[in-house]
């Protein structure tokens, strides 16, 4: 099939589709699946599953694209980043809680207990 006869149902500016399927089936199939901004490896025993497909170097401009109307990003994706938003802010928080109750527990009767066994240690 020549490059002119495709583009006939999914009509679009440049025959993408077929310029990535004359990749991914041509010499430079390495360079195509390490550019492209999914991963659309096949799947392996190592790596049995389809969902993992989101490439994180290509985040900006995934946001950037979507920003001018061009939803490459699917809603699952959105999802991911809140999830890891919200795991790092119930974190940080949980480590500030803990932190801050160590230190009124040492700041109390505890200190005054540390600092006689200090004073009793030294001697």
């Amino acid at each position: 099939m020549a490059r002119e006869e495709a583009n006939r149902f999914n009509i679009l500016d440049q025959p993408h589709f077929f310029d990535g399927a004359v990749a991914l089936l041509g010499p430079e199939r390495d360079q195509f699946l390490r550019d492209y901004k999914f991963d659309i490896t096949p799947t392996t025993d190592d790596r049995p599953y389809f969902f993992d497909f989101f490439k994180w170097r290509a985040l900006p401009e995934l946001l950037e694209r979507r920003a001018l109307g061009i939803a490459l990003l699917d809603c699952g994706s959105d999802r991911t980043l809140k999830t890891y938003e919200e795991i790092a802010s119930i974190t940080i928080g949980s480590v500030c809680v803990a932190a801050r109750a160590d230190f009124k527990a040492i700041s109390g009767p505890v200190a005054s207990k540390i600092s006689t066994l200090r004073a009793t240690s030294s001697r």
